[in-house]
């Protein structure tokens, strides 16, 4: 799922991301289609596009409005998603998870 994340860099899925997860959380609720997509005003076009993408993709899979979908569903596509970003994050920006937790380890016993 969400196979297409790897086409995109972490700057243009980060906010897509974001938007889109926001967008399934609550969002959808509150706007009534076909102008469910005006919530993503002002995202530049290929993040607008993107953040489209990933809410009709979960339509697709579950055949039904978003909105329709049950929260225990909706939670469980957050963490996809959100697992999907940090992988391409991690990849893009060659982060180091150990050496971040011992970073951290340092700066707590410092404070």
């Amino acid at each position: 799922m969400f196979d297409f994340f790897e086409n995109f860099n972490s700057d243009q899925l980060i906010p897509a991301g974001y938007n889109a997860i926001q967008f399934i959380r609550q969002w959808a609720r509150a706007s009534a289609a076909p102008w469910k997509f005006a919530a993503f005003e002002g995202l530049p076009p290929k993040q607008l596009e993107l953040a489209k993408r990933i809410v009709l993709e979960i339509e697709s899979r579950e055949a039904r409005s978003v909105v329709e979908i049950p929260t225990f569903k909706i939670d469980e596509y957050i963490r996809i998603i959100s697992r999907k970003i940090q992988e391409i994050s991690m990849r893009d920006l060659h982060g180091d998870e150990a050496r971040g937790k011992i970073l951290l380890d340092e700066l707590r016993l410092s404070s």
